[in-house]
């Protein structure tokens, strides 16, 4: 099924792959894509072959899925969402929805095309905005959270499509697999509603509560991802 007025802008990283290989799995096909294709690999050094769950396949590329399918699109040489001719390409397409799959922090220039940009949010808002957030939520928590909204010029601020709580995982491998299974598996659930709705029920945050985390320290971090393998949790 094509999903009629939902674009894609894919990004060289493995939250790209996940995205368009869990829509298609579910048969929704984006219209357009947008391919930023950095000449380089550097993400594949994060993941180890042998030790993955396999949620999606990391080493195919995400045009060898848009071929396979016939999905259209252009690739542009760039890793920045903000680069003009990301713009351009966006300004001429008749799609109302991108899902964005990173780049960088969007600026006026995207954001004021008219065009409403999805993004999947690692942890529930307003309580975990900003950076790490899967790390701190499971530390203060216990559990990991997804929300997806639409994109604002502040960070995380954004009206809210849907949420979702996960159990954390167990394994080590949180970065490059698991945050990409939850996200990917929360933009399958907003794209069911929208099939069934022609439209995202969306609402507004409540700005006045929550907080905005930076990137979390190592320690913190490891003490984390310990917290997940020491004790198996099921995915």
């Amino acid at each position: 099924m094509i999903l009629k007025n939902i674009g894609i802008i894919l990004t060289p990283t493995f939250r790209a792959m996940a995205y368009l290989q869990r829509l298609i799995k579910n048969n929704m096909h984006p219209s357009f894509a947008i391919v930023m294709e950095r000449k380089n690999k550097d993400y594949l050094s994060g993941i180890n072959k042998e030790n993955t769950l396999h949620f999606f396949d990391k080493f195919k590329d995400s045009k060898v899925t848009l071929n396979k399918y016939n999905i259209p699109y252009k690739e542009i040489n760039t890793g920045d969402c903000n680069d003009d001719r990301v713009i351009e390409v966006i300004r001429s397409r008749d799609e109302k929805y991108f899902i964005y799959t990173g780049g960088g922090i969007l600026k006026e220039g995207i954001l004021s095309l008219g065009k409403k940009i999805i993004h999947v949010h690692p942890g529930i808002v307003p309580q975990y905005r900003g950076s790490t957030c899967m790390y701190y939520s499971i530390i203060n928590e216990d559990k990991c959270g997804a929300t997806a909204f639409f994109m604002v010029k502040k960070i995380d601020e954004g009206e809210v499509i849907a949420k979702r709580f996960f159990k954390k995982p167990g394994i080590l491998n949180i970065d490059y697999e698991y945050d990409c299974h939850i996200r990917s598996a929360l933009l399958v659930e907003i794209m069911n509603q929208y099939i069934k709705k022609g439209k995202f029920d969306s609402s507004p945050q409540n700005l006045e509560k929550g907080e905005t985390y930076h990137i979390i320290h190592p320690v913190l971090k490891h003490l984390a991802i310990l917290s997940c393998v020491c004790k198996k949790h099921k995915i």
